[in-house]
């Protein structure tokens, strides 16, 4: 049972429309008694990353969970269709938005090359958020989020979505070119970078 103040990942996608449907692809039906677990359809949605990240942003607006003070984000990217600088700068967009503070300080590391690559980013009102992209297949749609605020917790894995591989990208929506340098500055480097970007 989730603690009080906490957003279980099924609740906090059912209050948003948009992440709704994408939710419910993601949820394999119960095998029937004798039968066999079912195949995956070919016209599997991919979970909109984008509408994800709108309805966490909404349970923040709701005062659901007080000030997110820390996040755990972590995404596949099994086809390497994007760089991992990209990916990993549209993520700390994102966070930069929940958390209300632009970042002054990342760290890196990993191959963008092998994978996986991890980003630990420091905000200026001292909130943190530790994001990761990780490569090839995973169960679901190989998203972890974890944002914790003052007064409660947001939570969403793909523990229960369907048994076979799905997908997760985003619609739209261009990551900054500055972030991007920094962070595969910080990848060749292995040293810390800090951040002097625009409110």
């Amino acid at each position: 049972m989730a603690k009080k103040g906490s957003i279980a990942r099924r609740e906090f996608l059912t209050q948003a429309t948009a992440t709704a449907a994408a939710a419910t692809e993601l949820t394999a039906p119960a095998a029937e008694a004798g039968g066999d677990a079912p195949a995956a359809p070919e016209d599997m949605l991919p979970t909109d990353l984008d509408a994800l990240e709108r309805a966490v942003e909404g349970a923040i607006a709701g005062r659901r969970i007080g000030r997110p003070v820390f996040v755990r984000y972590t995404q596949s990217d099994a086809d390497r269709g994007e760089r991992t600088a990209v990916r990993l700068a549209r993520m700390t967009r994102t966070v930069r938005q929940w958390v209300g503070q632009p970042p002054t300080r990342l760290y890196a590391v990993g191959s963008a090359r092998e994978g996986p690559v991890s980003l630990t980013v420091q905000f200026r009102n001292g909130a943190s958020a530790l994001l990761s992209v990780r490569r090839g297949k995973s169960h679901g749609d190989g998203v972890d989020l974890l944002v914790i605020g003052n007064h409660g917790a947001i939570h969403y894995d793909s523990a229960t979505a369907s048994a076979w591989d799905g997908t997760a990208t985003y619609r739209k929506g261009q990551a900054d070119a500055k972030l991007i340098a920094a962070i595969e500055r910080a990848l060749r480097s292995g040293r810390p970078e800090t951040l002097d970007l625009k409110e």
